[in-house]
Order: structure tokens, then sequence, then C-alpha cells
């Protein structure tokens, strides 16, 4: 276990094998990670601290690690499951309504189907977005639970082409159903390209 102080908040990290967890006092809810197809779970550790420092310690920050470094679905519910037994430790009823799984690049893809299953508070999609399929849950419309869609201007992955599509098809759902917009926000983020979320060289 390491610790790091930034703004006067003591931020711990503690590698447990399948997770690396951060965190600093009593946290409230929890945001599971779920990397980028082939980025170690070390390269988000300045992300997490800041998230950490920014909520004063309310929020309990676990970056999944996976076979390989390869997000996979026979290893994703354990990874969330760290999030929801912490909090549950800290005697929250409604531990998995409490903690938002955020995934990054191929990790948001793979994220999207275990917020409807396990009732979990939302996703976060950092430069990934909903595949457009013909299965459940297909679309940002259609999707069960509230996301936010975060996309770099510079991403030349996971284009601009579809942060606009989703920005658009929710602009123009805000008109039928009212308050779309704070449930399932697009957000772009200038100067910033698909791997800015994690450090280090891409």
């Amino acid at each position: 276990m390491t610790a790091l102080s930034i703004n006067q908040v003591t931020v711990s990290s503690e590698d447990i094998g399948d997770a690396i967890l951060f965190r600093a006092g009593k946290p409230v809810a929890a945001l599971v990670l779920f990397p980028g197809a082939k980025v170690a779970p070390e390269r988000y550790a300045s992300l997490c601290e800041k998230l950490v420092v920014e909520t004063r310690g309310e929020v309990l920050v676990v970056v999944g690690r996976f076979f390989k470094n390869f997000p996979n679905p026979l290893q994703g519910k354990s990874r969330i499951l760290i999030a929801v037994k912490a909090l549950e430790k800290m005697g929250y009823k409604d531990a998995a309504q409490r903690v938002f799984l955020a995934g990054h690049s191929f990790g948001g893809i793979m994220a999207k189907k275990y917020v409807p299953s396990m009732k979990l508070g939302g996703l976060i999609l950092l430069a990934s977005y909903i595949n457009h399929s013909i299965s459940k849950n297909a679309t940002l419309k259609e999707y069960a639970a509230p996301v936010m869609t975060l996309g770099g201007e510079l991403d030349a992955y996971t284009g601009l082409n579809y942060i606009a599509r989703e920005s658009r098809l929710i602009m123009e759902l805000e008109n039928i159903e009212k308050g779309l917009v704070c449930r399932k926000p697009v957000i772009l983020l200038r100067g910033i390209n698909h791997m800015q979320f994690a450090d280090g060289i891409p």
C-alpha cells in the first residue's frame, strides 16, 4: 500500500491482485474502471488519484486488472464486486446502486452489459461508445441506465463521428423525452486524444 498527499487529501493505493484500489477517508460511492485493451491498470493512477482528491475521498476508485491487460467477460463481474463488497462492509445496503462503472475504449464497450444487469448507478464511457447492434440496449437511447459519454476532439480511434452521432441523437430526443440530456450527456473534450485518459506514451 502506498500513500500520496495532494491538496491536503491523502490518497492511498493498494494492489490486491485483481484490481488496484484508490481511496481516502470513508467513501459514499465507488467508481470501477475497466482499462482499454492492452493498457495496464497502473497507467490510470493519475486519473484515479485526481478523482479521489476532487471528491475529498467520497469516492473509492477500483481499476480492474484483466488477463493480459484485455478486459473480458469472464473477469468483469468479479472486478465490480470488489467495489460492491467494499461499500457493503461500510454498511451501505444499496451498495450496487452506489457503484458507477467506467470503461476506456474497448473497456467501455465491454462494460455496458454489467450496469443494467447488476443494477449499478450508471456508466461512464471514456473514448468509447454504446456500439449499435441488433442486441438488447443497442443504442444510447435504449440503454437502461444513466450514461456519460466523454470523447476526445483528437481521438483517431473513437472518432468525432461516434460522438457527433450520439450527441445528435440525444439532442433530437430531448424534445420528446425531457431530461434525457441530463441522464445521458455527451461531452467533447477539446485537445484530448484517445490515450490521454491514461498516463504515459500510447
